[in-house]
């Protein structure tokens, strides 16, 4: 009973896209909803066709990716960080000032809720977002991909950035934290499948969670039973029909009534939500470490230098640059 009704919930937010296709070809004026689908890291997910099957009629850009647009991908590959919303950020620039709809997959979903959180302009203009296979750390998607140890979290997202990407930062940007600047005003809908093998579900949880504190309308539907990390809505036909029952208003928005419509308990989440946080934080702890170390040991290296100088206070110190600049001119 709770899957069909997690069913019905998203078949609303679709058949939105059906419905502000339908209402703006009626109205005076109207235009066709635009919809930026973007894909994961390999440019899997959130193809052309599958986001045509849940937004029909509607007008379709997709994003490229870093691995698939430079000859040295692979280096540019930052999961989500400032690459990747280099891209998308071209392809708003693109669509203009038109109102659009995001759809994401994997690596897609933190690039979309960074991006977001860096453009309040565009926010303002975001009707609606579906997130599938979310990516809700780049930190925790690497441990999921790679070895899982205690500790794993703070020592294999280094690992993987000397090795394999180097423009990514584990203590840069990450959906988890970005998701408290996204506008309250945004509805948000994730699917996740409950045995996705390259990104795990509590992420998706806990996103899920920091939405729903954040106050925007959430819908989280979780797949039981599957390991699909892409086109999670295919031959879903509970979908499909419904697509045609409902209609939205006349200005390509989400219909932000019927999406409230229902309820749904988040008390399950909120601890994913918290350990996540927790090891964020503890990473901008190791980067502010990694700081106060270098500090020091550029104080440690340049003291005995300074005292053979005659430095040996703050106005020991400025006196110095005075002759030495002076001596220079």
């Amino acid at each position: 009973m709770k899957m069909k009704s997690a069913l019905f919930l998203m078949s609303v937010f679709v058949s939105c896209g059906l419905g502000a296709a339908a209402a703006s070809s009626s109205s005076a004026g109207g235009e066709t909803p635009c919809v930026i689908a973007i894909p994961g890291q390999n440019g899997l997910g959130s193809g052309t066709g599958y986001v045509a099957e849940l937004f029909p009629k509607a007008n379709i850009e997709r994003v490229k990716t870093p691995e698939s647009c430079w000859s040295i991908g692979q280096k540019r590959i930052d999961l989500g960080q400032n690459h990747c919303m280099s891209l998308l950020h071209e392809k708003v620039q693109h669509v203009g000032n038109k109102d659009v709809i995001f759809h994401a997959t994997s690596q897609g979903t933190a690039t979309l809720i960074n991006y977001l959180a860096a453009h309040p302009d565009v926010q303002q203009r975001t009707k609606g977002i579906v997130l599938e296979a979310v990516m809700a750390t780049g930190n925790s998607a690497i441990v999921q991909n790679t070895l899982s140890f205690p500790g794993a979290y703070y020592i294999m997202p280094y690992l993987a950035k000397a090795k394999k990407f180097p423009s990514y930062s584990p203590t840069g940007k990450q959906a988890i934290c970005s998701a408290s600047k996204l506008s309250p005003d945004i509805p948000v809908v994730i699917i996740h499948a409950m045995r996705d093998e390259y990104l795990s579900v509590n992420d998706a949880r806990a996103l899920a969670y920091g939405l729903y504190r954040n106050g925007n309308p959430v819908r989280y539907i979780e797949k039981p039973n599957s390991s699909a990390h892409v086109n999670l809505l295919s031959n879903d036909e509970v979908h499909k029909r419904a697509m045609t029952e409902f209609l939205c208003n006349s200005n390509n928005s989400i219909n932000t009534d019927a999406f409230n419509s229902g309820s749904y308990s988040f008390d399950s989440c909120k601890n994913a939500y918290w350990s996540l946080r927790c090891k964020e934080w503890v990473h901008v702890g190791i980067k502010l470490s990694a700081i106060a170390a270098a500090l020091y040991g550029g104080y440690c290296y340049a003291k005995p230098h300074a005292e053979n100088r005659g430095i040996t206070d703050l106005t020991s110190l400025m006196q110095y640059m005075r002759t030495a600049w002076s001596s220079r001119s």
